[in-house]
């Protein structure tokens, strides 16, 4: 039993489903697109993810793995939903997640890195139908293809930040949110929890008393919450707030 290639691909009413027990494979581009899919339940049987199976899936933020039966959602359903939107399709993340939380999460952290050492550019195909237009053209689509890349690796560092894990690689995490110049794009794109995103950032020593002032300039009325939690850090000169990272 398989999910077809392009089953489902592009369907933006699809916004939970649950892929059958059985289920080997996952066809290439099976649920590319589908914006407003948001949660997804995979089967310990399948053993193959197919080519890009997941991409431009922008709103997933849950995939659990399951067994005989449903199961409740655990802490390291938003990795899963990291790693299949952003990784190379890799099955081992769901033929290894018997092997308990650390080894998996093991596994996690090695497909994080490889993604994360990789070229901005990966993956961006130009087309120059020739003339120095084409190319200015071109030009600016690679640096936005590089930019949104930057902004998909800082949000998969800062799911893994927010996960518990190795504690050694907290550092590693850090160092890498600390090099991506567009990562406090996150605060302004991502409140749907403000007070763990301004601990992670905090920690990671990137809210400073600039920057803080900064992103209240720029943040909307509505977001209440994270104004007040920045207003508190530029006051203390960019100190405060931290989590755990158990």
């Amino acid at each position: 039993m398989m999910i077809e290639k392009k089953r489902f691909m592009g369907d933006k009413s699809l916004r939970s489903y649950v892929i059958p027990m059985g289920t080997k494979e996952i066809g290439d581009w099976a649920f590319a697109g589908c914006r407003e899919l948001a949660w997804i339940k995979i089967p310990a049987s399948v053993t193959c993810i197919g080519r890009d199976a997941f991409a431009g899936c922008d709103k997933l933020t849950y995939a659990s793995w399951y067994q005989e039966r449903l199961e409740e959602e655990d802490e390291l359903s938003g990795l899963m939903a990291v790693a299949l939107r952003f990784f190379k399709a890799d099955a081992r993340l769901i033929t290894e997640r018997r092997l308990g939380r650390q080894a998996w999460t093991a596994l996690w952290d090695e497909l994080c890195e490889n993604y994360l050492e990789s070229s901005d550019a990966e993956g961006f195909r130009p087309f120059l139908a020739g003339g120095e237009e084409d190319y200015a053209d071109e030009e600016e689509k690679l640096k936005e293809h590089c930019r949104a890349t930057r902004l998909r690796k800082a949000l998969a560092v800062y799911v893994r930040l927010t996960a518990d894990g190795n504690p050694e690689r907290k550092a590693y995490y850090q160092e890498k949110l600390r090099e991506n110049d567009v990562a406090l794009e996150l605060l302004i794109n991502h409140p749907e929890n403000p007070a763990k995103v301004v601990s992670v950032f905090g920690e990671a020593g990137l809210l400073t008393r600039e920057n803080c002032q900064e992103l209240l300039k720029r943040l909307p009325e509505e977001c209440v919450e994270l104004k007040a939690l920045l207003l508190q850090r530029a006051a203390q000169g960019g100190t405060g707030f931290s989590i755990d990272f158990i």
